[in-house]
């Protein structure tokens, strides 16, 4: 009996080394081939731009599959959350949320399933994203989105949860991760940038006048305050903005983790119809949310060819779609 374990023991151990041997022949097989463009074409391997394509691919996928940090538990005496309680449930308007001196107590509820229906699938990514000229490819035919996230090959879904706003209650809320930089740079914790949309669903739904609520991370802002205080320095300049107000955002997953702390986040005000209406005073203003390097390049008279670019956040007509392709017209 012990023969026979110590036989399936080595018999293991050799697979290993065999699976081990294969994979460091395949490594050098591809240095081997990076040498000899390098050597060939005069230019460091790392240079290329399909290998920096390829490695930062490679990266984004390798930290997708990582498990997160579990968020610490931190127990919150009675008194102490009791405090930290805010009342939501006699908001009206806009004006009222977005009150910056207000830190908003917000709890994020996921079932298992919900949760993993967050997780970003993966797509084709953009074949070389860094151009042998400079410029960054900014978009991916294959994505929903524009932005770095769907370049490298992320999309990343809806799905559900219950919302807690205050002492405001919604249940089966839309959600996804947001963001670019900001949703890859934080993969590997649960404070990651949320997306809610109450409008979405069967029955759609708004709070203080909103549909949209964006919660962004900061993991960009070490301050807490250069995102915030952008905004304002917009709104103080007479330039139209959205508005902000902080979050302390808690996030239960049932069978996984309840009532953890996340951390601060910045509720930013969501650049739509709504915002606009508000904003300007008027109805059917245009929104757009361009990704582009070459801003108002002629494309032709085809509007296809601008709404991919352009992504607009509000329904145009084809007089304003018009407007577009002929100040690109006049710029060219």
């Amino acid at each position: 009996m012990h023969g026979h374990r110590n036989k399936h023991h080595r018999g293991r151990w050799v697979r290993r080394l065999l699976f081990a041997g294969l994979a460091v022949a395949l490594l050098m097989r591809e240095l081997l081939y990076l040498a000899f463009c390098a050597t060939t074409t005069g230019v460091a391997f790392w240079r290329v731009p399909w290998f920096q394509t390829w490695l930062m691919v490679k990266i984004m996928t390798f930290e997708s599959r990582r498990s997160p940090v579990l968020p610490p538990e931190r127990p919150t005496a009675p008194d102490i959350a009791a405090r930290l309680s805010t009342n939501a449930s006699k908001l009206v308007c806009a004006a009222e949320l977005f009150v910056p001196t207000n830190v908003w107590d917000v709890h994020l509820k996921f079932a298992p399933g919900e949760w993993a229906r967050l997780t970003p699938a993966r797509i084709p990514p953009v074949p070389v994203i860094l151009q042998s000229d400079g410029s960054v490819v900014l978009r991916n035919p294959n994505a929903a989105r524009n932005g770095l996230a769907g370049v490298v090959g992320i999309h990343l879904p809806w799905s559900t949860c219950d919302l807690s706003f205050g002492d405001v209650t919604f249940e089966k809320v839309a959600v996804r991760f947001k963001g670019n930089g900001t949703f890859v740079n934080s993969q590997r914790t649960y404070k990651r940038p949320f997306k809610i949309d109450l409008s979405k669903g069967a029955k759609p739904r708004r709070f203080a006048e909103r549909s949209v609520l964006n919660f962004h991370n900061l993991v960009a802002d070490n301050s807490c305050l250069s995102d915030t205080l952008g905004y304002e320095f917009y709104r103080a300049a007479g330039l139209p903005a959205p508005r902000t107000v902080f979050a302390r955002l808690r996030m239960t997953i049932e069978r996984s983790f309840e009532n953890r702390l996340l951390g601060l986040y910045l509720l930013v005000e969501n650049p739509d119809a709504e915002w606009a209406r508000e904003t300007f005073g008027v109805e059917g203003m245009t929104i757009f949310k361009p990704v582009t390097c070459e801003l108002f390049k002629y494309l032709g008279d085809d509007w296809q060819a601008y709404e991919g670019i352009y992504d607009p956040k509000t329904k145009l007509d084809g007089w304003q779609q018009q407007r577009l392709i002929d100040l690109s017209l006049i710029l060219a």
